[in-house]
């Protein structure tokens, strides 16, 4: 700042990976998922500044060849009523990441991004992230969940029961 005196871009690009049920999670867990993956506090802080004339367009990709599964994290305690679901998410977003989009597909939208005078708020990359927000608008509540739990491989008769 004391060079420049402003700021031009802000990246805010920060996410994990997290594979556990919800009654496994820890409350102090369950919160930083949600302060890091809170898609809706940049779409605050764009409507804050907006009289500013500043903008903060937001990029979401729902899986990029990363490293990320990794570092994924589990749930603070496991119960053995959702071993079959646990197992499948961990299997499928790990599988999800590797045959995720190039991670340049992102750093290029930024780029484009940065580069626009008049960006729009959602920028998404990647072949998840375009269809199921449609998907979701468009199908029924419970088909929507049916084709989730299937991309999740939650969909049997074993993890029926334990969800």
């Amino acid at each position: 700042m004391a060079q420049v005196d402003r700021i031009d871009v802000l990246v805010n690009n920060a996410g994990q990976i997290h594979a556990s049920v919800v009654e496994e999670t820890s409350l102090e867990h369950a919160k930083d998922i949600l302060e890091t993956n809170l898609e809706g506090y940049t779409e605050a802080l764009s409507m804050d500044v907006e009289q500013f004339n500043l903008s903060f367009p937001s990029s979401s990709q729902a899986s990029s060849k990363t490293h990320l599964h990794r570092e994924m994290q589990r749930g603070a305690m496991t119960h053995d009523d959702y071993s079959t679901v646990r197992e499948a998410l961990e299997t499928t977003l790990a599988v999800a990441i590797e045959q995720g989009a190039d991670p340049h597909k992102v750093a290029e939208m930024i780029v484009r991004i940065a580069g626009t005078k008049s960006p729009r708020l959602r920028y998404r990359v990647g072949h998840d992230s375009v269809w199921v927000p449609r998907l979701r608008a468009l199908l029924s509540h419970k088909l929507f969940r049916r084709g989730m739990r299937r991309r999740f491989n939650m969909d049997n008769p074993a993890s029926r029961s334990a969800a």
